[in-house]
């Protein structure tokens, strides 16, 4: 079995709120990133982000589970598998948003890997 290096983020909010409730107070700029493993997101990775290749518009009404992406993202000779898990939150005035948690290793054809991992380790 071939070991694979599993990196993770997650979008930059600040979270306020009391043990029975949270709320997201700010989001931070785009391109701000929170909870990385990686000293810098990898190009080909914040450019799929940027170019909305990972995101979705409405959530589901099943709001118990996370929504789950994968997609091969490449440019020039770097390439990266990525899975998004996309759950859903709530902003200060009750606004639902959708928080997005990343999870990438670099190379193709790993999208497997990663939701293997994922569930192996009940992630997020």
């Amino acid at each position: 079995m071939t070991l694979i290096k599993i990196h993770e983020f997650s979008t930059g909010v600040i979270i306020q709120g009391t043990p029975s409730q949270w709320w997201i107070a700010e989001f931070m700029k785009e391109r701000d990133f929170m909870n990385s493993t990686l000293d810098k997101i990898p190009y080909p990775v914040e450019r799929a982000i940027s170019q909305e290749l990972l995101t979705i518009y409405d959530f589901p009404e099943n709001t118990k589970s996370p929504v789950i992406i994968g997609r091969e993202v490449r440019y020039r000779r770097e390439a990266w598998s990525v899975l998004a898990v996309v759950t859903l939150g709530e902003d200060e005035p009750g606004n639902k948003v959708c928080l997005y948690r990343y999870f990438v290793t670099e190379g193709l054809g790993k999208i497997t890997d990663l939701l293997s991992w994922y569930n192996r380790n009940h992630r997020p």
